[in-house]
C-alpha cells in the first residue's frame, strides 16, 4: 500500500539511507556468492569440458572489451562469466539457484561495478581476478580455482564495506551538520 507522510528535514538523508540499504543488500548477496561460487569454481575445474571453457573464454573476451570502454559498467558481461563458471559445474540445482537470484545478482553487480567506471586500473584488476579464476579452472586446479574465486569476492566485499562506511560517515556529517 501507499503511505503519505509529512515532509521533514530528514528527506535530505533519504538518498544516503537508500544507498546504504543497497550496499547492505550487496553484502548479503556477496556472502551467498562466496558460499556458492568458491565451490562452483572448484567443481568447474574438476568437471568442465571444452564447451564450458569456450563459454568462459567468450565471456572473458566480452568482459575485456567492456573493461576497455571507460563509460560501460559491464554487469552483464561480469554475470555471463560467473554464470558460465556455474554452468561448468554441471550441477542443475546450483545452476537453478544462481538463475533464481540472477536479477538481484545483476543489480548488485551494477552497484559495485559502477564505482569502477572511469578508474582504468580498478577495472583492469577486476578483469585480472576473473582471468585468474578462468586459468585455474582451465588447468583443472580445483583448490586454486576456489582460492582465486574467494580472493575476487573478498576484494569486492572490502570495496562494498568501505563504500558503506563512507556513506555512514556522510550520513552522520549531515545529521550533525
Amino acid at each position: 500500500g501507499s503511505y503519505v507522510r509529512a515532509s521533514s528535514g530528514s528527506s535530505l538523508l533519504e538518498p544516503l539511507i537508500l544507498e546504504a540499504m543497497d550496499y547492505k543488500q550487496v553484502l548479503y548477496l556477496l556472502e551467498v556468492r562466496q558460499i556458492l561460487e568458491t565451490e562452483a569454481a572448484a567443481l568447474a575445474a574438476e568437471r568442465r569440458d571444452e564447451e564450458d571453457l569456450a563459454a568462459m573464454r567468450e565471456a572473458l573476451v566480452r568482459f575485456r572489451l567492456v573493461t576497455e570502454d571507460e563509460t560501460a559498467i559491464g554487469e552483464e558481461e561480469d554475470f555471463a562469466f560467473h554464470r558460465a563458471v556455474v554452468a561448468a559445474t554441471h550441477n542443475p540445482v546450483l545452476i537453478r539457484i544462481v538463475d533464481d537470484i540472477s536479477d538481484l545478482y545483476r543489480k548488485c553487480l551494477s552497484v559495485t561495478l559502477a564505482k569502477n567506471v572511469g578508474f582504468r586500473r580498478k577495472r583492469e584488476q577486476v578483469f585480472k581476478e576473473h582471468e585468474a579464476i578462468f586459468e585455474a579452472i582451465k588447468e583443472g586446479q580445483a583448490n586454486l580455482a576456489r582460492v582465486q574465486a574467494n580472493v575476487h569476492l573478498e576484494k569486492v566485499k572490502e570495496k562494498v564495506k568501505m563504500l558503506l562506511e563512507s556513506l555512514e560517515e556522510r550520513k552522520e556529517a549531515r545529521v550533525n551538520g
